[in-house]
């Protein structure tokens, strides 16, 4: 069964190089089993960094083959071989 976590606004920013996620919950008013369970405040907000998906990563961290990102060639090119890409939103879509 698939449930909604919430409802509300959102905003997604550039800071001097860094991407940012903001949201406030408008729905439910009152939190519910759903927040609780993932531990969703009424109101967060965090740095966000895009992985680069030929990047290693620690034994039993990340993402499996399967699930792990295919980014264009032209994106990939933007990680100029670093672990972590910062400002690009075009990574998320």
């Amino acid at each position: 069964m698939v449930r909604p976590a919430g409802e509300g606004v959102y905003a997604i920013t550039l800071l001097n190089g860094q991407l940012h996620v903001a949201y406030a919950l408008e729905l439910p008013k009152h939190p519910s089993e759903v927040q609780r369970a993932f531990n969703f405040a009424p109101e967060a907000g965090f740095a966000l960094s895009i992985k680069n998906p030929e990047a290693g990563a620690p034994p039993g961290a990340g993402l499996s083959e399967e699930e792990k990102p295919e980014y264009p060639e032209k994106l990939q090119e933007e990680f100029r071989d670093r672990r972590f890409e910062l400002e690009d939103l075009r990574m998320l879509d």
